[in-house]
Order: structure tokens, then C-alpha cells, then sequence
């Protein structure tokens, strides 16, 4: 069995006391022996690291196409609106006046059960007075 030696660099202090003579031009080197039975092990093949890159480069166009496609539905779905509630605008009733009726009767007979207030005080906005008169039609906003 042969073996072959090869100068490799030797990291070591400069100042260190020098324990054996060496000959000129080989400070701080020593020898390293090299294993002749040593198998070459080869690099990973270029295509499979082409094809790495080609799989993350489709995964990545794939998220980023999901990503546009999930964002023009939502804009699609708000079709340009805010996102802020807008108010509600209440719904008005036509309502024809009998003979004797007054603004809470008519209040009470559209939204029973509930406050008649706010629904008094919206028609005396709307129609400019308090009083009614037989046969006339008038909007009651509705809750």
C-alpha cells in the first residue's frame, strides 16, 4: 500500500516557537496524507435541480394566480361598493286617509306593537303640518 502526501496550509500562530528545522518555503504547512482507495462521489445531477426549480417556479405561478383570481372575485362581488354599512333608508308606505283618522292611528295601524314616535314625528317632517285631511294619501316611513 502507497501512500501519497500533499502540503495543506496549517493555521496556526506565527509567533509559535518552531519545534523541528523545516526546509525554506514550508512554514506552517504539514503534511496530510491522501486515502487512494477514497471512491469519487459525484455532484447531484443538473436536471434534477432543473427540475426543482421548474416545480417551485409552476407553485409559485399556481399561488400567485390563485391569489389574483381570489381578489378580482371579491372586487367582482363588492362591485366598487365600500365596505362601510350603508344606512338603511326607510321604507315608505302609501297610506290613504279615512274620515277621522289623526297621524297616531295611522302610525299605530302600520307598525303595531312598536314605538309610534319616531314614525309620527317622520310623516310631520315629510308632510311640512300635523294635520290630515279625509282621502288624502301620505308616505309613512316604516322601521
Amino acid at each position: 500500500m502507497a501512500a501519497v502526501l500533499q502540503l495543506e496550509p496549517r493555521f496556526a500562530d506565527p509567533v509559535a516557537p518552531v519545534r523541528h528545522l523545516r526546509p525554506i518555503g514550508i512554514e506552517n504547512k504539514r503534511l496530510r496524507p491522501i486515502e487512494n482507495n477514497r471512491q469519487y462521489r459525484p455532484r447531484p445531477a443538473r436536471s434534477h435541480q432543473r427540475a426543482l426549480y421548474r416545480r417551485r417556479r409552476v407553485l409559485a405561478t399556481l399561488v400567485g394566480l390563485g391569489l389574483v383570481l381570489t381578489i378580482t372575485r371579491a372586487g367582482a362581488t363588492l362591485e366598487g361598493s365600500s365596505l362601510a354599512t350603508p344606512e338603511r333608508l326607510p321604507h315608505a308606505q302609501q297610506v290613504v286617509v279615512a274620515p277621522g283618522e289623526t297621524l297616531w292611528s295611522i302610525a299605530r295601524r302600520v307598525v303595531p306593537g312598536r314605538d309610534v314616535r319616531p314614525v309620527v314625528d317622520a310623516m310631520v317632517h315629510t308632510l311640512g303640518t300635523s294635520t290630515v285631511v279625509a282621502g288624502e294619501t301620505i308616505s309613512v316611513p316604516t322601521p
